[in-house]
């Protein structure tokens, strides 16, 4: 049990980490990158929980959250692609002046 409260507090710093980095960055890959940390720490902390029930009934969920995280980087790329194409700044907040 100890180790599984080692991997909560870890998990839990590391999605504070991308949870800073999602609210003071401005940079749009710097802020996809974070919910992907944010994502990814949520993962780790469910697989300790998984293994600490040793029955493998969340394999499911864990499977489910890595679609998401693969569709989200898709979604990124796609992003990046499109946005440095048309010469759009990846400055988040500037993007409110531009017409799609």
């Amino acid at each position: 049990m100890l180790e599984f409260a080692v991997l909560m507090f870890a998990s839990l710093a590391v999605f504070s980490a991308g949870l800073a980095g999602v609210v003071f960055s401005r940079h749009f890959i710097k802020i996809m990158l974070s919910i992907e940390v944010a994502l990814l720490a949520s993962t780790v902390l469910l697989i300790g929980f998984v293994s600490s029930l040793e029955n493998g009934a969340g394999i499911v969920v864990l499977i489910l959250i890595w679609g998401a995280m693969a569709s989200e980087a898709i979604v990124t790329l796609t992003f990046y692609v499109l946005m440095k194409a048309r010469g759009i700044e990846f400055d988040v907040s500037k993007l409110n002046r531009y017409k799609w």
